[in-house]
């Protein structure tokens, strides 16, 4: 789920997956600029094993586009349950190569917030349970990391701990200062409007992100 308003509604100019001879059912846009669309299908492209917090558009164009392993946490089970009935989806569903992983973070509304606290006690779920569910040698080979969801800033701390080696790809990075604590831990490598692409600085201090974990993971923004 790219956050962004209607009006961005593009897809992909110069892939396949906008082919004229796409079914309605099949093709999917992704909520983004044209020129995020561009750098994050760059990147994605080169993905083997991919993990993404907030499934949409995303989740279309990897399953067309690649041959990744795609590991996709939602909050909002009612859209993973619509997306589902796209058949590109249901193809890669049945093929075992996505997996959802709805995390029940209470009733939600748009963009998958949370509407209250009510369930608070599981915001942590949403940016670490894929991590701690994924065994040590696929948390080494997971190499691309797409954050659009909720709880954006955790789940990039909890990518910076488990999987220092990926590729970590951020939307709505640059105009929304509320993110720019990750820049203490992260290097800027590309980027195309909101859209930044990142890697792990050498040696974090693991002891400042737990730290900063207390907080954030409890922030559904």
């Amino acid at each position: 789920m790219l956050d962004s308003s209607p009006n961005q509604c593009l897809a992909v100019s110069t892939s396949p997956a906008t082919s004229q001879t796409f079914m309605p059912d099949t093709f999917m846009p992704m909520y983004a600029l044209p020129a995020e669309i561009t750098l994050f299908t760059q990147y994605a492209l080169k993905s083997k094993a991919y993990i993404e917090f907030g499934c949409g558009g995303s989740t279309f164009l990897l399953c067309y586009l690649t041959q990744a392993q795609i590991f996709s946490v939602e909050s909002n089970p009612t859209f993973i349950n619509e997306l589902s009935q796209n058949s590109l989806i249901q193809n890669a569903l049945a093929h075992n190569r996505l997996r959802f992983y709805p995390i029940n973070i209470g009733e939600v509304q748009k963009w998958g917030f949370p509407k209250d606290e009510s369930q608070r006690h599981s915001f942590p779920l949403y940016s670490q349970s894929i991590f701690v569910s994924l065994d040590s040698t696929l948390r080494s080979q997971i190499d691309t990391i797409f954050i659009d969801g909720r709880f954006r800033v955790a789940c990039a701390l909890n990518a910076i701990l488990y999987c220092p080696q990926s590729i970590i790809i951020i939307h709505d990075f640059f105009n929304r200062p509320h993110y720019h604590i990750l820049l203490d831990f992260l290097e800027c490598i590309d980027s195309a409007n909101s859209l930044g692409i990142f890697q792990a600085k050498p040696t974090p201090d693991k002891q400042a992100i737990l730290k900063l974990l207390e907080h954030y993971q409890f922030d559904p923004m």
